[in-house]
């Protein structure tokens, strides 16, 4: 499944019933309108159409895009990103002039509230809660990136998994796009060291999906993470015995076996490895091997 990208514009819908509003908000967005402009037309838009997504999705789009804003900056000495060297009349540099990333938080918290807003109205768009989500990954707001996440956690049991996507259109193999994204998300929270974080929704994952052997090689990861050995191990064999193929698994087990000092079963698993594994758990199934020996 493809991984989820969003970009400045983080969440599109065109649904035909108001198309003179989207064709009016393109227009003033490709013409770099100010805030008055869009709030005038935001205004109207609520007033003829309160429960369309699009009105919603529309603002966030903008105040994101407003809070995310690159702005021109001279600095004396080179930097990673890409500058234009400026020259004095000997020719020799006298500045660099680039750009710079900067956050608004105020205007960003404009962007959220649309979505809060229009997610009131329209609770199974998985698509503005995955935008809301994703965005709060961007401003490193990561309790508010998991709160939302658990919440929308717990809304798909409660609908069965039956969300929308943009045009109100049913999301296709659904619960399968949900733990890829969810994967996705738990992704960002492990290389922004969210362990926390990581481990609260690898729990409600379980929960919710008790008998996913990925889901509980991600859970029995994040206990390890939290030096929890006693917790990690029982959830590494059930995966194991629910997908006794997976190299993944098998190198997590194995070394928890080891970790445990139960290096009969670490060095049954490890053999394996020795088999089959790619080349990094090869060097290692050969290192703990030697250990065991």
């Amino acid at each position: 499944m493809k991984k989820l990208f969003f970009t400045i514009t983080i969440l599109c819908s065109l649904a035909s019933q108001s198309q003179s509003f989207n064709d009016r908000f393109k227009i003033l967005m490709q013409l770099g309108s100010d805030a008055k402009s869009m709030d005038n037309l935001f205004k109207e838009w609520k007033q003829k159409e309160p429960s369309n997504p699009d009105l919603y999705i529309g603002g966030f789009n903008f105040y994101y895009q407003e809070a995310t804003k690159e702005i021109l900056s001279l600095s004396p000495s080179p930097t990673s990103n890409p500058q234009l060297e400026l020259k004095d009349s000997t020719n020799n540099t006298a500045a660099y002039l680039g750009g710079q990333k900067t956050q608004n938080d105020s205007l960003f918290n404009i962007s959220q509230n649309f979505l809060v807003e229009g997610l009131k109205k329209n609770p199974k768009r998985l698509d503005m809660r995955f935008g809301k989500i994703y965005a709060l990954g961007t401003f490193n707001r990561f309790n508010d990136f998991t709160r939302d996440l658990l919440e929308t956690l717990e809304y798909s049991k409660k609908i069965n998994h039956k969300w929308l996507w943009s045009n109100n259109e049913p999301v296709k193999d659904e619960i399968n796009f949900l733990k890829a994204a969810v994967q996705d998300y738990q992704n960002t929270l492990y290389k922004n060291k969210e362990d926390g974080n990581m481990l609260e929704i690898a729990e409600k994952m379980n929960t919710i999906f008790p008998n996913d052997a990925i889901i509980l090689c991600t859970l029995g990861s994040t206990y390890l993470m939290d030096n929890k050995l006693e917790k990690a191990l029982p959830i590494f064999e059930k995966a194991y015995s629910l997908k006794p193929d997976d190299n993944i698994i098998i190198n997590n087990l194995a070394l928890s076996y080891f970790n445990s000092k139960d290096y009969k079963k670490a060095k049954r698993l490890f053999t394996i490895l020795l088999e089959k594994g790619d080349e990094n758990q090869k060097t290692l199934a050969k290192e703990k091997l030697k250990l065991i020996e």
